[in-house]
């Protein structure tokens, strides 16, 4: 199980997800056992795009090294382009998959943030195996993906408690707030998340947010080494 949550605003946009994986038997109709790794489930795939997996991880970081390696180089496609090769890797990714792996449960849903720097605008995607990962444009500034999400949505949006929100530091803490209130044995009380911003003098930039249990923030850089505050 995962929780992941998308937001987009007019110059930034982020993905922040807990930090568990699941190992599943699959000798024993895909149940799950009770040992979990911990794992990142937030990347970027190019400057102005990132992606959240839930579902199979395993498939979705192959999906995922496979997208960077085709947008990290210097290319001139718009995220509508992009999210196009998205599908077409996700599709043909997760049909292989299943031919090799028949009795493995492949659900996946990969959630797309983006920025398009040509046309000041920002993209919020959601392609899932279970809609032949046909990608879903959300019109929304935020998706909420996992088991409670509406426990998770109501925190953030609790008008009789508003959030004091100055900065995306302070948003993503509501967020990792929010995912820690999820009662769940497969979802961490830890988040990850990946923050991309555009502005016209520093172009785009990326931000590494990690949080723990406690509510504990720590700035990483994109090798994932703590940067002093």
């Amino acid at each position: 199980m995962t929780i992941l949550i998308g937001y987009r605003d007019s110059d930034m946009v982020t993905i922040i997800g807990d930090t568990k994986s699941t190992h599943v038997d699959v000798s024993n109709n895909n149940e799950s056992q009770s040992t979990f790794d911990t794992i990142h489930k937030v990347f970027p795939i190019s400057e102005n795009m990132i992606i959240g997996i839930a579902g199979l991880n395993d498939l979705g970081l192959g999906i995922k090294t496979l997208l960077h390696s085709v947008f990290s180089l210097k290319h001139s496609l718009t995220v509508v382009e992009m999210i196009k090769y998205v599908e077409s890797t996700c599709v043909y990714a997760h049909e292989m998959y299943k031919k090799v792996n028949p009795k493995k449960n492949a659900d996946l849903l990969i959630m797309v943030a983006a920025i398009d720097s040509k046309i000041n605008k920002t993209y919020l995607y959601e392609l899932s195996s279970q809609d032949s990962f046909i990608p879903k444009e959300l019109t929304g500034n935020m998706t909420i993906q996992g088991p409670e999400s509406e426990k998770v949505r109501n925190y953030i949006y609790n008008p009789s408690q508003p959030h004091n929100i100055s900065n995306f530091d302070d948003l993503i803490k509501v967020f990792s707030e929010a995912i820690r209130l999820v009662d769940h044995e497969y979802v961490s009380k830890d988040t990850y998340s990946f923050i991309l911003t555009y502005n016209n003098r520093f172009g785009h930039q990326a931000y590494i947010r990690s949080i723990d249990a406690e509510g504990n923030m720590k700035y990483l850089d994109l090798a994932g080494n703590e940067i002093p505050k």
